[in-house]
């Protein structure tokens, strides 16, 4: 990697596993194009594309609302959304990121959604996450969507200690 390309990704605010993984791109694919995590959404991407759970909580707001599937229940607080994304990342075998869609209307509140995909057992889990951030640059609103449900309840099993996943 040349000089200039260690130089950029220092200056990108990228937790370090995530520039590792730029690193390690660049010198594997001719292809690779770099974008510049230029807000929250962006960098809980490539936090959790680098697989850093710990990087990706940094981006939440204190007073962040996670809506999940699998209740009607919002998960409130830093803490107890960081608690979730722990746990979901523990119970699912895989799970990755794989696009990051950018709401380019002009509405007051941008939306952006990251696409992803997670195995439990013999299970594919494929959803998406609906987030919005506040005014701080942090995400105050996380939103879950998946399916199938067959999916989603093995790994509620798992996550709730059941055998059944």
């Amino acid at each position: 990697m040349t000089l200039e390309k260690r130089q950029w990704l220092a200056e990108q605010q990228l937790p370090a596993p995530a520039r590792q993984q730029i690193d390690i791109s660049l010198r594997c694919s001719a292809t690779f194009v770099i974008m510049r995590a230029t807000n929250a959404v962006e960098r809980f991407f490539a936090a959790s594309q680098a697989g850093d759970v710990e990087a990706a909580v940094e981006q939440l707001a204190p007073d962040v609302v996670m809506l999940n599937p699998a209740t009607d229940d919002p998960i409130v607080g830093r803490d107890a959304v960081a608690a979730a994304l722990r746990a979901v990342a523990a119970a699912c075998d895989a799970f990755r990121h794989t696009h990051l869609l950018v709401d380019k209307s002009t509405a007051q509140t941008r939306l952006f959604g990251l696409v992803f995909e997670a195995k439990v057992g013999d299970a594919t889990l494929r959803g998406v996450d609906l987030i919005e951030l506040d005014d701080t640059d942090r995400i105050r609103t996380f939103q879950v969507a998946v399916r199938p449900i067959a999916a989603l309840m093995a790994l509620g099993a798992r996550m709730s200690g059941s055998r059944q996943a």
